[in-house]
């Protein structure tokens, strides 16, 4: 029998393992912890409020890509011990700020899938805030270090969908049987490679989306979760058991294993 690699359970973490910005949480700590001034961002404070009062997508990811930006600015020249120190004190604050169902799905999926988180946040916050779930593979924007500083110089993460793309190129896991959890439009093309992709909350404009495709769509809200399966030929959406959607992923997961 021939290695087949497992499908991979990819997931975002901004918004759908975490339930927050980690890259807002952490700029948040660093002017706290004086590692960072707090003038260089306020035109990213203008942005969230003026998110907040307008609560539109293309408005929050312009929020979040200022705060990148302004972060990446002010990283040149900081010592990597001391932004350590200042991302376990912040790590420690929100580790437990993980939503339910994402938490659910990658220990379900454990066994029979390759688990996979990618964020656009730094892979310096995003493995640390993972250390306690069963992912397999981080990707998070890199930070450049010489003699123990860090120099300013950052590689975004790329596109979500080329992440998935390189690691079936490279064997390390499989499309077949494979799914995705996104939270807004960016996630799209990500679970578009997938072949059961879930909108975990999603935006109006990823929902609206990925209705076209029958893309499943998870809510969770307090304790409650739901999962609405969207039906094209009755054109509305039937809701269905989280336990019995957790089973059919791992079962399709198992099944390319045992074909392999």
């Amino acid at each position: 029998m021939s290695y087949m690699p497992k499908p991979f359970a990819a997931l975002d973490v901004d918004g759908t393992i975490f339930k927050s910005s980690l890259a807002e949480k952490v700029v948040d700590a660093c002017i706290d912890a004086k590692v960072f001034a707090a003038e260089p961002f306020n035109l990213v404070f203008a942005n969230k409020r003026r998110w907040q009062t307008n609560n539109n997508e293309g408005v929050y990811q312009a929020y979040l890509h200022r705060l990148v930006r302004t972060f990446i600015s002010q990283m040149a020249g900081i010592e990597v011990e001391r932004f350590d120190r200042v991302i376990a004190t912040m790590i420690s604050e929100h580790s437990v700020r993980k939503f339910a169902f994402p938490r659910r799905l990658i220990n379900s999926l454990q066994t029979s899938h390759h688990i996979v988180a990618i964020s656009g946040s730094p892979d310096i916050l995003v493995r640390p805030f993972l250390a306690d779930l069963p992912v397999q593979t981080a990707f998070g924007s890199a930070f450049a270090v010489e003699d123990g500083i860090f120099t300013g110089a950052a590689r975004a993460v790329g596109d979500k969908a080329a992440i998935l793309q390189g690691l079936v190129a490279a064997n390390v896991a499989s499309q077949a049987g494979s799914v995705a959890v996104g939270d807004t439009f960016s996630d799209a093309p990500m679970l578009a490679y997938a072949e059961t992709a879930i909108m975990f909350n999603a935006s109006r404009t990823l929902t609206k989306y990925g209705q076209e495709f029958g893309w499943l769509r998870v809510n969770e809200v307090k304790d409650q979760q739901s999962v609405l399966e969207y039906n094209i030929d009755r054109e509305l959406y039937e809701e269905k058991a989280v336990d019995v959607l957790l089973d059919r992923l791992r079962i399709a997961g198992t099944d390319e294993q045992s074909h392999s």
